[in-house]
């Protein structure tokens, strides 16, 4: 059946559902975590929770990055799910830029194949947050300067 194929095709037909099984484990993960804060995230508690400045808003949400174990598709569901409940949306995007990055999973199996490297594994390690939060934190402040509402949800 598949012998009539060329090989080009069937190569792409096998990288294409190898990408879509290692996703899927995180999609689902990021679509429990998104499930979680519709029910137990209120937006009361969103605004009694996040501070009022924007700057310091945007660093807990890159902040927060370090709590979720979510890769970059994983992250979508989790990022929706804040921003309708009233998260602004320069917090959000630090959040989604760092939290791939910096999250605990990450870490610890940089961590476990860096081990046996001393110095240069905790280097990058701290390099790695650092770069992730820094990256997230100027993106975040970045966009705070741009109405995102008005220029991609209204044509503005």
């Amino acid at each position: 059946m598949f012998d009539k194929l060329p090989d080009s095709v069937l190569q792409m037909s096998m990288i294409f559902l190898s990408i879509v099984i290692e996703a899927l484990p995180f999609v689902l993960l990021g679509c429990l975590i998104s499930g979680a804060l519709q029910v137990f995230l209120t937006p009361e508690r969103v605004r009694r929770l996040l501070p009022k400045n924007k700057l310091a808003s945007i660093l807990v949400g890159c902040g927060l990055g370090v709590f979720f174990p979510s890769c970059e598709c994983g992250i979508v569901p989790i990022v929706n799910r804040f921003v309708t409940k009233g998260v602004p949306i320069p917090t959000a995007f630090a959040f989604m830029l760092t939290a791939p990055i910096v999250n605990p999973i990450v870490i610890f199996f940089h961590l476990y194949r860096l081990w046996e490297f001393g110095e240069v594994c905790l280097f990058t390690c701290r390099g790695r947050i650092f770069r992730g939060s820094g990256g997230g934190g100027v993106a975040g402040v970045l966009s705070s300067s741009v109405s995102f509402e008005e220029k991609f949800f209204h044509g503005g």
